[in-house]
């Protein structure tokens, strides 16, 4: 209806206007005591109304027109470019967007101790320090520690020392938003500078913790809903690997990105182009340039089932994964698992990770 908004009233007044002003025309020729000038005032009255009715009518049509001529452009297909633009514009995104990423693999047959690198478990933890905690005073859980000697050689984490990440055992798996937003205190970062050796996992325990160990024993099917809700069961060992990572589309960047590159080589891009829409379904370019981002990792870029939850200018900030941990499905049963088979993920400001401040860390998990 709002396309007839000036059309309608115009054919309105048109009709009005035009139809007194042919009664007044015939009036004046068979009154021969009317005095003249009324007849002149209503003609221009009712031709003024005649005339802004044509008006209206012509306005509403040009708006019709416009708004069919935008329908039919946002109509049109988007233009995708040819296979050798496609690859040139990879080749550079994968230049520009080239990260050391560290991937993380479970290790089945390998026990974790108290101070190695792990998914769930017993937390290494000095009693000197005060354990992470939410506002209500419940403490929070490990969700994985990393020995930083056990990691590959990195430009991004000291040598020494354990980096841990905690959240709260809830429903929503420590992502409660406050109204200040980002960060909270359901989930924590923390680093260890230095290691205390002599502390033993009875010691830790003492603190009154509770651990992934605990759930296992509660409930032996992370398939079954439970009243815990965490995503690990149990606790893995965990070794690594260094690997190359490169951006996609699972990062808000990507597009704005992607045209950037393209207008600095010098190809004409659809403005409307997204970067899937460059490569046919199940593409193995596609599909290995996201490959470089799935399962758990530290460093790279991010994988998610839903949208970068960032925004622009957030991803700007936080613009560095630090940790992310992907459901894992082994032997028929899900070792880790976010909600419909999600992932999680941790993001940090590169300046204040230089500063190894991870006092201001964004949190995320989503699934499908």
């Amino acid at each position: 209806m709002k396309k007839f908004i000036l059309t309608i009233p115009g054919i309105l007044l048109s009709v009005f206007g035009g139809g007194m002003f042919i009664c007044c025309l015939f009036g004046a020729i068979e009154d021969e005591f009317q005095p003249v000038h009324v007849y002149l005032s209503l003609f221009f009255s009712f031709g003024v109304i005649l005339a802004l009715g044509i008006v209206m009518i012509y306005l509403g049509h040009k708006k019709n027109v416009r708004s069919k001529e935008g329908a039919d452009y946002n109509h049109t297909p988007v233009q995708t470019p040819d296979k050798k633009t496609v690859k040139i514009l990879l080749q550079e995104l994968q230049k520009r967007t080239s990260q050391d990423s560290i991937k993380i693999q479970i290790e089945e047959n390998r026990k974790p101790t108290l101070f190695g690198s792990k998914i769930g478990g017993i937390p290494y933890w000095d009693k000197k320090r005060e354990y992470p905690k939410d506002s209500d005073g419940s403490k929070l859980m490990l969700l994985a520690q990393m020995n930083l000697n056990e990691l590959p050689e990195n430009q991004m984490l000291p040598r020494t020392g354990i980096l841990q990440f905690f959240i709260l055992c809830d429903r929503n798996y420590g992502m409660a938003i406050q109204e200040s937003g980002y960060p909270n205190n359901t989930y924590q970062v923390v680093y260890h500078e230095k290691i205390d050796e002599s502390i033993t996992e009875a010691d830790v325990l003492s603190i009154g913790i509770k651990t992934t160990g605990d759930l296992e024993k509660e409930n032996k099917s992370v398939n079954q809903q439970d009243s815990n809700c965490f995503p690990v069961r149990g606790e893995y060992a965990v070794s690594f690997k260094m690997e190359k990572a490169y951006m996609n589309d699972c990062d808000v960047r990507c597009d704005e990105l992607l045209h950037k590159i393209a207008e600095e080589l010098g190809v004409e891009l659809d403005s409307r182009l997204e970067f899937y829409q460059m490569f046919d379904e199940y593409d193995k370019k596609y599909v290995d340039i996201h490959e470089s981002t799935y399962g758990h990792r530290m460093f790279g870029y991010p994988h998610f089932r839903q949208w970068d939850p960032r925004g622009v200018e957030a991803a700007d900030y936080y613009d560095t994964l630090l940790f992310q941990l992907d459901s894992d499905y082994w032997k028929n049963q899900w070792r880790i698992l976010w909600g419909d088979a999600g992932v999680g993920a941790f993001f940090i400001n590169s300046k204040k990770l230089e500063e190894l401040d991870f006092g201001d860390v964004l949190y995320n998990w989503d699934c499908h």
